[in-house]
């Protein structure tokens, strides 16, 4: 079960309890962060954690103590992977941030090769855009000739990369989108779920990448919320991801 851990400054516990989170189940560990022995609490609480079975944990907002648990292997939850599934609503934000229409738009994806990511993005784009090129190391001809049998597009295949870079593997450039870190570009991005009220003792993204890596939400759930708009771009004016 994931582990999630919470900062109650003056508690000396250091032993897991079963709880919930949003009907997930999970290992409660509240660990006290004041105190001498404060240290040596928190990595006891880790090993017993991982003695458990547990290997991801929920931590809170700059939590400063990540390096004592990861002595037991327990590595946080990082919603890099949720953001590569959100890439298509993330490019429309990021297109609007830059004062953009999609529908005049260029959109260049770029990585080594076109995996569940990115072709996902490429379908949600496609009909989208104006205009779509892939920067792929591999796969990228298979890909193109899906997207013009199923949307009549002609996708461009170059080595050249124009309009916004949507990069799927990394890059430097503070013009580009990084799906994996797209408060580089996007600093004030939220994302929330209808109907869901999350727990404010996490970072939200962490959250919903708990539960969508429990399966128990899809991404075609997720708005994703940009702070020159009233609305979240929802399905209502995106479309569904495919």
């Amino acid at each position: 079960m994931l582990g999630v851990v919470c900062c109650v400054p003056k508690s000396r516990n250091t032993r897991p309890v079963q709880d919930t989170l949003l009907g997930l189940p999970v290992w409660r560990l509240e660990l006290g962060t004041q105190g001498t022995l404060a240290r040596w609490r928190i990595a006891r609480g880790g090993r017993r954690l991982a003695a458990l079975g547990t290997r991801r944990v929920l931590l809170p907002e700059d939590f400063a103590y990540g390096d004592l648990l990861e002595q037991s292997d327990l590595l946080p939850i990082e919603p890099g992977g949720l953001y590569a599934a959100l890439a298509g609503p993330l490019t429309l934000a990021a297109l609007r941030k830059r004062g953009e229409e999609s529908d005049r738009a260029w959109v260049t994806l770029c990585a080594p090769r076109a995996d569940d990511a990115l072709t996902r993005a490429a379908r949600f784009l496609c009909p989208r855009v104006k205009r779509l090129s892939l920067r792929l190391d591999r796969d990228g001809t298979a890909l193109a000739g899906r997207l013009y049998r199923e949307f009549g597009a002609a996708v461009e295949l170059t080595g050249e990369t124009g309009g916004l870079r949507v990069c799927f593997s990394g890059t430097d450039d503070p013009t580009a989108l990084d799906v994996r870190r797209p408060e580089v570009l996007l600093p004030k991005l939220a994302l929330r779920v209808p109907g869901l009220e999350l727990p404010d003792a996490w970072p939200p993204a962490c959250v919903l990448t708990a539960l969508w890596q429990s399966g128990r939400l899809s991404a075609q759930r997720i708005e994703v919320c940009c702070p020159d708009k009233i609305n979240p771009l929802t399905d209502a004016n995106t479309g569904t991801i495919m």
